[in-house]
């Protein structure tokens, strides 16, 4: 079942749990710096489930440190961040550092790389950009010109062999 949708999401499930396990202090500590402040701002957990988008179920996750109640590790950080964001807690230097430290780990690893150019080109033939998208016309606009010095190169190379009457 090599390449199919099955046996690709055990691998994303067996990569997510594999991270989780990298920078657990991380977590928690965001987690329970969010959950500090949801308790001392008395925050109804329906209405922020409505300003972030999130079942309440996920918010419970996003407080104990759990993203087994999102879909990938990516959507987790996101939601994480943007709980950290609307409890004004970004403001703090110890939990951007960590929040991003978080993020930048997720971004940079390989298999989230082969990911993101999945859903890029998901995206581009629903017809639907995003963020992620930009990163892809970086890498087309690096092809780009180097096509454009190849050609200009072979340009150049015929010019100087072709003899002129």
């Amino acid at each position: 079942m090599t390449g199919s949708v099955a046996h690709y999401g055990t691998l994303i499930l067996l990569t997510n749990q594999k991270r989780m396990q990298t920078k657990p202090d991380f977590e928690q500590y965001l987690a329970s710096r969010l959950a500090q402040s949801w308790q001392v701002s008395g925050v109804d957990r329906e209405e922020l489930g409505k300003q972030l988008i999130l079942s309440v179920r996920q918010l419970n996750a996003l407080q104990a440190a759990d993203c087994s109640a999102f879909h990938t590790r990516g959507i987790y950080l996101r939601s994480l961040r943007q709980a950290l964001e609307q409890a004004q807690l970004l403001d703090e230097p110890e939990v951007l550092k960590r929040i991003e430290a978080l993020m930048t780990e997720y971004t940079e690893s390989p298999h989230t790389s082969h990911v993101l150019k999945v859903e890029q080109t998901v995206n581009r033939k629903l017809g639907v950009t995003g963020p992620d998208v930009y990163v892809e016309r970086v890498v087309n606009l690096r092809g780009a010109i180097a096509t454009v010095v190849l050609l200009l190169t072979v340009v150049l190379l015929v010019a100087i062999l072709m003899p002129f009457d």
